[in-house]
């Protein structure tokens, strides 16, 4: 179920209120398209956008440019807030909870750095697999990151 915040400041008192750590997602839009990650193996991931944990004492906004960086490799600044909400889900093995602002960054169309396509990034830990992601630019139709 998601459920919708009426701004940014309700969502973060109702996630510190809760001592829920909040989660970040983020359409990195360059013209049309939109930055997607395809996971390598997929293992029922699918198709996803950057995203991840705020840390304690970061602002959703530094956040959002630090998972980019970590993620891509991409260096945008200046996100643009878009809307909070709360997803909640009963999942096969727990319920979970998560209080998400959702974020735009803008990436130029003429800037050969920003992208991110064949780009692979390895994961970590003893049960890594190489690559885990590649990152690609999908067109998109959504009217709403255009504002």
């Amino acid at each position: 179920m998601i459920t919708f915040y009426g701004t940014q400041a309700q969502a973060r008192a109702d996630a510190a209120a809760r001592s829920l750590r909040e989660k970040v997602l983020c359409f990195v839009v360059r013209e049309r398209e939109l930055l997607v990650f395809d996971h390598v193996p997929d293992g029922g991931a699918g198709v996803q956008v950057v995203a991840g944990g705020v840390e304690a004492a970061e602002a959703p906004e530094a956040a959002a440019v630090r998972e980019l960086r970590e993620e891509s490799g991409l260096q945008l600044s200046k996100p643009q807030y878009l809307c909070s909400y709360l997803w909640e889900a009963q999942l096969p093995h727990r319920f979970t909870r998560i209080p998400t602002p959702l974020l735009r960054l803008i990436a130029s169309p003429t800037n050969g750095s920003t992208t991110p396509t064949g780009i692979c990034f390895p994961s970590t830990g003893p049960t890594s697999q190489t690559p885990s992601w590649t990152g690609r630019w999908m067109r998109h139709c959504l009217t709403s990151l255009d504002i």
